[in-house]
């Protein structure tokens, strides 16, 4: 059996949650209390069987947040483990590298 349906399925699935969560607190505390935080935001990364997956994933997580206290300290408690290789950045001669002072990522380029 296959993971997902048809293209596109995960993106609509996204779509849906991000709809519904706009300005209505009780869908926001429903996906934070059914642990559907962490799943919307593995969403927000370039998936080939899911165009704009990542921009529906952005969407929702911004409604899932606005105006929601509670989801906003859910958030807060996570941490950075650090940078994730990207072929894409690679490919440009670039890395991510996560700078454990600032607390931010930042590029630099792949030394030869």
């Amino acid at each position: 059996m296959k993971a997902c349906p048809y293209r596109g399925f995960r993106r609509d699935v996204v779509a849906v949650l991000g709809n519904c969560a706009f300005r209505r607190k009780r869908v926001q505390d429903e996906i934070r209390n059914e642990n559907g935080i962490l799943p919307l935001l593995q969403q927000c990364s370039v998936c080939d069987e899911n165009p704009f997956s990542r921009e529906w994933a952005i969407w929702a997580m911004r409604n899932v947040f606005e105006g929601n206290e509670d989801n906003q300290k859910e958030i807060s408690k996570l941490e950075c483990q650090g940078a994730v290789d990207n072929p894409c950045i690679t490919e440009l001669g670039l890395r991510v590298e996560w700078d454990q002072n600032s607390g931010r990522a930042r590029l630099v380029n792949i030394t030869t």
